[in-house]
């Protein structure tokens, strides 16, 4: 009697223990962000990148417009984004005007 007695004591203790070690770990927390992102990538008709472009963004119910500029492989990154409808306009000398 005493052997099964003392194997139930271990497997409670041991039970006892896995519950305390998985509330002490880390748990991933989740959030919702306030902004967003707008990126992409500007090329020509014969899909080249065009560095340099100006990339407008215009939030349509504020009017806020920001300006970046393409990097070398014809990519911008806009961030911390308000939510909300936008135009974007892409200009540089020598080439039609893209909305």
């Amino acid at each position: 009697m005493r052997c099964l007695v003392s194997r139930t004591r271990l497997a409670l203790s041991l039970v006892a223990a896995a519950l305390v070690i998985a509330a002490l770990l880390p748990v991933p927390a989740r959030a919702q962000v306030l902004y967003g992102s707008i990126v992409g990538n500007v090329t020509d008709t014969t899909k080249a990148a065009v560095p340099g472009a100006t990339v407008t963004i215009i939030h349509k119910e504020t009017n806020l417009a920001r300006e970046a500029t393409t990097t070398a492989d014809g990519a911008y990154r806009f961030v911390n984004v308000q939510p909300g409808t936008y135009t974007i306009r892409v200009a540089l000398a020598g080439f039609k005007e893209s909305r």
